[in-house]
C-alpha cells in the first residue's frame, strides 16, 4: 500500500495501514506488538523558503537538536548519508535514535526511531518510523519501506503548504572536507551522569564492595554495622539494627541471582566501572561516576539498559569511518593517555587519534566472554582486539566499519547479557 502525501509517497510494509492524514502529514500504523507498543510511521512534508546547497544538513541538524531538547532521554546513535540521484544535493539522510516511552501500564520502554530525510527541488520529506525493540534482521522490511520514499507522479503531486526554515547550519568541517558535501555537526554525547534510574541511591565504593561480597556469599549483613554500616543505613539498605530493609533485600536478591555482567572504562583521568544484574524485565545498575569513590545504584527496565550503557560510556552517533589499524602496545598506551597522531597515519584513523580516547570492555560474569572498544566524544568508536604475551599487551588492533557499528553490538550485548542469553544472544561478527 502506498501512503500518499502532497508530493511524496512511501510503500508501507505488509499489514500496515493508514490511520490519519492532515495538511503536511500522513500517519500509518503496524500491528500492535506483544510489548504494548504500536509501530508508527509518520510522513511529514514541507517546502523550503530558501533552498541552499547545505539545506539537507541544516534540516537534519535542526531535527536532531529539536528532538534532544524536546524528548527527555533522546539519544542519536547512528547517522549516514545515502546516495539519492533524484535529490538536488545527490543524497538523503538516514538516522537511528533511541528514546524512552512510557506505556499505558506505566512501564518505560526504549523504542527505536528510524528517520529518513530527503529533498526534491524545494520540497522536503521526512519519514519517521517508531518501533518497539526488534532484532536487526527484522528491520529489513522497515528499511525497504524507508528506501521507497519518492516523489509522486507529476499529475498527482501538490506543493506542500507548510514552509520550513531550518536556519543556519553548523558544519563538521573535517567530515565536510573529506566527503566533499555539507555534513552537519552532531551534538556532543549526554553527560554520563544522565542515567535515569528508579529507587536510586549513592554509596561509597567500600560500602558497595562489602554489599556485593556479602550478597554473593549469602551471609548476614550484621557485621557491616561495624564496618560501613553507617553509609548503608543512610542509603536505606540496612536499618539501625544492621538488618536489611525491604529495599536492601531487593538489592541483595538482584546481586545474588541476577544475570550479571560488568563494563570497565579507562580514560586518561580515571578508571570507572558499570555493574548490571538482570532479572527478567528489571535490572539493577551500579556505576561509578565523576564523583570519585561513589557508586550510583538503582533500577531500570531491562529494555532500557542498552541506552544506559551507551550514555555511561559516552558512545554516541558519529559520521561513518573506515579503518583497520594495528599498533604496538606502547603506542596504544600513548594514544589512550593523550590524543596524538602516529607517524605515517592519515585519513580516518589519523582523525580518530586526534580525539580523546576512552577504553571500554564488557564481560559476562559467568562465562567471562566479552569484547572491548575505544570510544571518542565526536568520532564514535572502534572495536579493539589485543595480542598479549605473558600478560603484557604487544599489539592492539582497532577496526571501524560502517557495516558493523560499534553502538549496535554494545546495545545487543547489554540486552542479551541482562536477559541471561550471554554473548551468544548478541548478533555480531
Amino acid at each position: 500500500m502506498l501512503l500518499r502525501g502532497s508530493s511524496f509517497g512511501v510503500e508501507l510494509p505488509e499489514a500496515w495501514s493508514e490511520v490519519d492524514s492532515a495538511q503536511g502529514m500522513a500517519v500509518a500504523v503496524g500491528d500492535h506488538s506483544d510489548v504494548g507498543l504500536t509501530p508508527t510511521l509518520v510522513l511529514r512534508e514541507s517546502r523550503l523558503s530558501d533552498p541552499a546547497p547545505d539545506a539537507l544538513a541544516a534540516l537534519s541538524q535542526a531535527n536532531i537538536v529539536a528532538a534532544a531538547e524536546e524528548v527527555p532521554g533522546y539519544q542519536l546513535v547512528h547517522i549516514e548519508a545515502i546516495p539519492d540521484p533524484d535529490s538536488p544535493v545527490g543524497e538523503r539522510r538516514r538516522s537511528w535514535a533511541f528514546l524512552p516511552v512510557e506505556l499505558d501500564d506505566g512501564l518505560v520502554m526504549t523504542v527505536t526511531a528510524l528517520q529518513v530525510l530527503c529533498l526534491a527541488g524545494d520540497c522536503v520529506a521526512e519519514v519517521t518510523v517508531t518501533l518497539p525493540p526488534v532484532e536487526p534482521d527484522a528491520l529489513t522490511t522497515v528499511f525497504d519501506c524507508l528506501d521507497s520514499l519518492s516523489l509522486l507522479p507529476v499529475e498527482t503531486r501538490r506543493q506542500p503548504a507548510t514552509v520550513s526554515d531550518p536556519g543556519a547550519v553548523r558544519l563538521d568541517e573535517w567530515v565536510t572536507a573529506r566527503d566533499g558535501k555539507p555534513r552537519e555537526l552532531l551534538p556532543l554525547p549526554p553527560s554520563p551522569m544522565d542515567i535515569p534510574l528508579t529507587d536510586a541511591v549513592v554509596i561509597d565504593e567500600d560500602s558497595f564492595a562489602h554489599l556485593q561480597g556479602y550478597a554473593k556469599r549469602g551471609e548476614f549483613l550484621r557485621r557491616l554495622k561495624k564496618m560501613k554500616g553507617a553509609a548503608l543505613e543512610e542509603a536505606g539498605v540496612i536499618d539501625s539494627n544492621a538488618d536489611l530493609t525491604e529495599f536492601g533485600e531487593r538489592l541483595v536478591k538482584f546481586i545474588q541471582s541476577g544475570d550479571a555482567w560488568t563494563c570497565d572504562m579507562v580514560t586518561a583521568q580515571r578508571h570507572a566501572k558499570f555493574y548490571a544484574y538482570g532479572r527478567g524485565t528489571t535490572s539493577l545498575i551500579a556505576y561509578s561516576a565523576e564523583s570519585a569513590g561513589k557508586y550510583h545504584l538503582g533500577f531500570c527496565p531491562t529494555n532500557e539498559i542498552s541506552r544506559c550503557l551507551l550514555r555511561w560510556t559516552g558512545t554516541t552517533a558519529a559520521w561513518p569511518m573506515t579503518f583497520d589499524r594495528s599498533v604496538s602496545g606502547h603506542d596504544f598506551e600513548e594514544l589512550l593517555s593523550n590524543q596524538s597522531e602516529l607517524p605515517g597515519d592519515e585519513g580516518d584513523f589519523a582523525e580518530f587519534c586526534r580525539q580523546p580516547w576512552a577504553y571500554a570492555a564488557v564481560e559476562d560474569d559467568l562465562t567471562h566472554e566479552g569484547f572491548s572498544w575505544v570510544t571518542t566524544p565526536t568520532r564514535g568508536g572502534a572495536f579493539l582486539e589485543f595480542e598479549a604475551h605473558r600478560g603484557k599487551v604487544e599489539r592492539a588492533t582497532l577496526v571501524r566499519s560502517p557495516e558493523a557499528p560499534v553502538w549496535q553490538l554494545i546495545s545487543l550485548s547489554a540486552l542479551s547479557l541482562s536477559l541471561g542469553h550471554g554473548m551468544s544472544g548478541a548478533i555480531y561478527e
